[in-house]
């Protein structure tokens, strides 16, 4: 099942390469994954379902390289190895990505159907980077948490440098600028 979902997130990636995320119809993401139409209805009704189970399966690969490493207390080091660990994991995805993000501008509503997604997949990288994100004080850390890495991931979709090296200068700097605050509210 899980390889089923697999093929039709990394199928709506490829047709996000070359068609804004506006257009892609279901029907040409069914084409694309030579799934039968019932078959892939059990697992998707719409795009942004798609989108939500591809970002949940980064997270889950992200989580699981991340559990290999050994995090120290440093937690400016921590968000930044969570961070370029996820970088890394959605680099094959860069140019889909930046098509979805893009379609923000013009589509609100799809905004809205991802907010969930997106503020899991925060309060996870905050977590995997040992931050306490318990209520108030780890709401507050999540905003202005994901602010910058709103920030930084569109750096990052202009980013072709070797391994990352610019999203690499702009996140440790961003970083320093929250460090004092996310140590002190820890």
């Amino acid at each position: 099942m899980k390889r089923k979902e697999a093929i039709i997130q990394d199928s709506f990636m490829n047709i996000l390469l070359h068609k804004k995320f506006k257009d892609v119809e279901i029907y040409e993401i069914i084409k694309k994954t030579k799934i039968k139409s019932k078959e892939f209805n059990i697992f998707y009704q719409n795009k942004e379902q798609i989108v939500i189970s591809f970002f949940t399966r980064i997270d889950l690969m992200m989580e699981k390289k991340i559990k290999k490493l050994s995090l120290g207390k440093n937690i400016k080091d921590n968000l930044f190895e969570v961070c370029m660990t996820r970088f890394e994991i959605l680099d094959q995805y860069k140019a889909s990505i930046n098509n979805i993000y893009s379609s923000l501008k013009t589509q609100p509503n799809l905004a809205i159907n991802l907010y969930e997604s997106f503020f899991k997949t925060m309060k996870l990288i905050l977590n995997l980077s040992l931050i306490n994100t318990k209520p108030i004080k780890g709401h507050i850390k999540l905003i202005i948490f994901s602010l910058v890495y709103l920030s930084i991931l569109n750096e990052w979709f202009k980013d072709f440098s070797f391994n990352n090296e610019k999203t690499m200068a702009i996140l440790d700097t961003r970083l320093s600028l929250i460090e004092s605050f996310i140590i002190k509210a820890n």
